[in-house]
C-alpha cells in the first residue's frame, strides 16, 4: 500500500500493494507495514484474498479491509474475514517523523488487534532513493522480534513492482505487481514465499477502491 510508488491520483490515496496478509494490516507493501499513511479525509476500501488459488479458489481466505487517513499523520483500520467468523481486527499507525532530504520518515504502529490474536507492534522507516522507495524496521510476530525490509519502484504510468521480506521462521518473502486502473481503482497480485519450509507458499490478490471527502 505510495510509498507505495503506485499512487491513486485522487488526493494521493496510497495503494497498498496492498495490506499485508497479516490480519489487520496498515498501509504497506504486500507483507510489511511502511512509514506511509493515507492522506487525511481519505480512505481505501479493499477486497483481499490469499491462498494457493486466488481470488476464487476454495482454499483461499478472503477479507474486506478499510483504512482511514486522519489528521496529525494518523491512520486507523479495521479488517474482517468473509470466509469465516474470525475477526474483526484493528490497526493503528502514527508517523512520528516525516521524511526530509536527510532522514527517512519514521512510524510506529500496532496491527492484528483482535479478540483471538496477539497484537503486533512495529517500527517502520521509509525513504525515497532516486526512483526507488526503500523500507525497513522491526515487528513483533508470534512473540519474536523480526526485521522487515522492502523495496518498490514504478515501472511506468500506473504500474509498480515491489518486494518485501520478514525475517524469522514466521516471516515471508514476497514479490508483487500493482496496476492503477483509474484514479480510484487499483489491483495488486503477489507471490508469497514462507521462510519455514513446512509452511505453504501462497498467492495474494487485492482490489482497492479509493475514497475521499471534504475536509
Amino acid at each position: 500500500m505510495t510509498s507505495k510508488v503506485a499512487k491513486y491520483n485522487l488526493v494521493a490515496v496510497l495503494l497498498v500493494i496492498s495490506l499485508s496478509p497479516v490480519w489487520a494490516g496498515p498501509t504497506g507493501l504486500t507483507v510489511i507495514p511502511t512509514a506511509d499513511v493515507l492522506e487525511p479525509a481519505t480512505a481505501s476500501l479493499e477486497f483481499e484474498a490469499e491462498g494457493r488459488h486466488v481470488p476464487f479458489g476454495g482454499d483461499c481466505d478472503r477479507f474486506m479491509l478499510l483504512q482511514i487517513g486522519l489528521p496529525q499523520s494518523l491512520e486507523l483500520g479495521i479488517d474482517g474475514c468473509v470466509t469465516s467468523s474470525e475477526g474483526p481486527w484493528l490497526n493503528a499507525k502514527w508517523v512520528m517523523m516525516s521524511e526530509t532530504p536527510r532522514f527517512p520518515s519514521v512510524a510506529v504502529g500496532l496491527q492484528s488487534v483482535g479478540k483471538d490474536t496477539t497484537a503486533e507492534p512495529y517500527l517502520a522507516l521509509s525513504r525515497d532513493v532516486g526512483r526507488v522507495r526503500l523500507h525497513t524496521g522491526a515487528i513483533r510476530l508470534e512473540h519474536h522480534n523480526s526485521w522487515i525490509f522492502g523495496v518498490e519502484s514504478s515501472l511506468g504510468p500506473g504500474l509498480a513492482v515491489c518486494g518485501d521480506y520478514v525475517s524469522g521462521t514466521a516471516g515471508t518473502t514476497s514479490l508483487g505487481l500493482s496496476w492503477e486502473i483509474s484514479d480510484t481503482i487499483a489491483v495488486a497480485a503477489a507471490r508469497i514465499f514462507a521462510n519455514d519450509s513446512e509452511e505453504e507458499d501462497n498467492w495474494y490478490f487485492n482490489l482497492g477502491y479509493a475514497l475521499a471527502w471534504s475536509r
